[in-house]
């Protein structure tokens, strides 16, 4: 017997009904804030992606953040013209201040753009915040390297009790049905076991219409 199959993952831009792009940043301009999310949330978490949460910064040369293009500013540099940028990196947990200087920007400038989500290393540092008035301190990343994260691939988690080889043995059989190159990973939930257990599977989105299995997205 099956329990019901669930889904298990972030949505993308496209298809986000919830949180989307255009809602999340309709909310911060209303209010101030993002209400249903955060843009990084379709990209998996900072540990996923090797980064430090905002609350996790500290001074170091070689760190990496991950978060939201904001505040993005492109100037030139006197000397010779060439370009630089300076934005805020809005992260789920705060901002922090990044500075791209002219050759790291030349390098990157393709993946630095207002709204991106991108994961930043570089150089943090503990700096005076001189805007605030308040001289209070503020992280600051020194980037080196910038990179586009790509959203995170959505996964199925199907619930399966079967107690006997045979069963599991005909459950994977009626599972396999359902694979497609470049479809979702599924995942099984074992209740025999309370473990998670990976299937090696791939999957079309039919299985949600399957009389079988019980779906939903």
């Amino acid at each position: 017997m099956l329990d019901t199959l669930y889904y298990d993952a972030e949505d993308d831009n496209s298809e986000r009904t919830f949180g989307s792009l255009d809602i999340l940043l309709k909310e911060k301009d209303i209010m101030g804030i993002m209400l249903s999310g955060h843009p990084a949330d379709d990209f998996g978490s900072e540990a996923e992606n090797g980064c430090m949460k905002l609350s996790e910064v500290i001074a170091t040369e070689n760190g990496a953040v991950m978060g939201q293009v904001t505040c993005l500013r492109i100037v030139r540099r006197k000397s010779d013209g060439r370009q630089m940028a300076f934005f805020n990196l809005d992260m789920p947990d705060g901002d922090i201040q990044v500075c791209c200087f002219a050759k790291e920007y030349e390098a990157y400038s393709g993946f630095i753009k207002e709204n991106a989500v991108i994961k930043i290393t570089g150089k943090i540092s503990e700096i005076e915040d001189d805007f605030s008035g308040q001289n209070e301190k503020i992280m600051q990343v020194i980037a080196k390297t910038a990179m586009q994260l790509a959203p995170k691939q959505k996964e199925i988690i199907v619930y399966g009790n079967e107690t006997t080889k045979e069963g599991w043995a005909e459950f994977r059989n009626r599972l396999s049905t359902y694979e497609a190159e470049g479809g979702f990973p599924l995942m099984l939930f074992n209740l025999s076991l309370n473990r998670f257990q990976p299937t090696g599977l791939f999957v079309s989105k039919d299985i949600l219409e399957s009389p079988y299995f019980q779906a939903e997205m």
